[in-house]
């Protein structure tokens, strides 16, 4: 950040000129005296208040510029009981959760300083859906297997992914953790990303111009806090997904969201924390079963425009999203046109079908009692 200094340099200069007038007998003296300013403004160089770093462009908070250059990587996680517990969720910058087949969501993990990281699982397949975020973000995208209507997209030459049905990225990139059952147990590191992107020649350097859609409140000193007619509190978010009864709890005191799951505690496995993130986004997207396939997987659209909300430090607006095509970033607007700017920090996508959100499934409220029996139970998983 820059701010212009102005130094006023204020002389001052006076000067008293008295003049006495004696007109006949009995007159008293006149005193004239004139003062005068002179202001001279003196404007020194912009300072940089922040040399060697930029805005993160999935967070608004500052990082080192080559980090900022850095492409994030976009890894997908499995998200049932067996999946527990995940790794990493709490190092992600953004986390998208969509639904699949089975009433069961998946993750996505966006992670900007991902080569430190130490363990990534459990890793799961693509969904053509979850690419297109990750292709708006510029991202490597990783993952483990892939449905047949993904198949085609991963073949384009402009989509940068690591999968680990590769054999050749086999103990390269992906790995199988032996105190873990398959399919929830394969699992890799930043090390190990780095490596397959070296084997498959990418560059891990943001293209040209690259913009992540995002916008971020700038005032480093205040947060934003949502108000007008249509704000309305939010002390408890539940997204309505039929497994695992996920819900957030706003924590006045971190001003985060506390994620909740299976009865219990969202838990990092890496970090040993809980998930809690600054913002939440509800999206609302129209989604359909692909006709003939027979394990009910979905066709979740993305693409276009809709509806959806905003969550951040206690309270929620009604807003809308944008999305041009597979490679364009969202971008997200108030109800008056005027486009979101996200509080600095971690926030989580939740994708909602465009039907349940319709038949009331969202439930967004002012502090009720917290769910106490969540629905423990989960689908069957598919090799994919």
């Amino acid at each position: 950040m820059k701010k212009r200094i102005k130094r006023i340099i204020t002389l001052s200069l006076s000067a008293a000129l008295v003049i006495s007038m004696f007109v006949g007998c009995g007159k008293q003296e006149e005193e004239v005296q004139k003062i005068s300013s002179v202001k001279a403004v003196v404007e020194e160089e912009p300072v940089d208040e922040h040399p060697g770093e930029t805005r993160s462009p999935l967070t608004g908070e500052w990082i080192p510029d080559a980090l900022a250059a850095q492409r994030p990587i976009a890894v997908m996680e499995s998200n049932n009981k067996s999946s527990l517990p995940q790794y990493s969720l709490t190092l992600a910058d953004v986390v998208y959760e969509a639904p699949m087949e089975g009433k069961e969501t998946r993750y996505m993990l966006v992670i900007q300083d991902w080569k430190d990281i130490e363990m990534l699982m459990p890793i799961r397949s693509c969904r053509h859906y979850f690419l297109f975020w990750a292709n708006g973000l510029d991202a490597i995208y990783v993952h483990y297997g892939q449905s047949y209507i993904a198949k085609d997209y991963l073949e384009e030459d402009t989509v940068y992914n690591l999968n680990g049905m590769d054999g050749d990225l086999a103990n390269v990139t992906f790995f199988r953790d032996s105190s873990r059952n398959a399919p929830q147990n394969a699992y890799a590191t930043g090390e190990s990303i780095q490596a397959g992107i070296e084997k498959r020649g990418y560059s891990d350097q943001h293209k040209e111009g690259f913009q992540s859609g995002f916008k971020f409140n700038e005032d480093d000193e205040h947060e934003v806090e949502l108000s007008g007619e249509n704000a309305k509190e939010a002390l408890e978010v539940d997204p309505g997904y039929a497994v695992g009864d996920s819900y957030f709890v706003y924590d006045e005191e971190s001003k985060l969201y506390k994620r909740f799951q299976f009865g219990g505690e969202t838990m990092d496995g890496t970090t040993e924390e809980q998930v809690a993130v600054k913002n939440l986004i509800l999206q609302i997207c129209d989604c359909h079963v692909i006709e003939g396939d027979e394990k009910g997987r979905l066709d979740l659209d993305n693409l276009g425009t809709g509806s959806g909300y905003y969550i951040t430090n206690g309270m929620y607006v009604p807003i809308t999203w944008e999305k041009t095509d597979e490679y364009a970033p969202v971008h997200y607007y108030y109800e008056d046109g005027t486009e979101v700017a996200l509080n600095q920090g971690q926030t989580w996508i939740c994708t909602i079908e465009a039907d349940d959100a319709e038949e009331g499934v969202i439930d967004i409220s002012g502090g009720e009692e917290e769910t106490e029996n969540a629905d423990e139970g989960e689908s069957t998983e598919e090799a994919e």
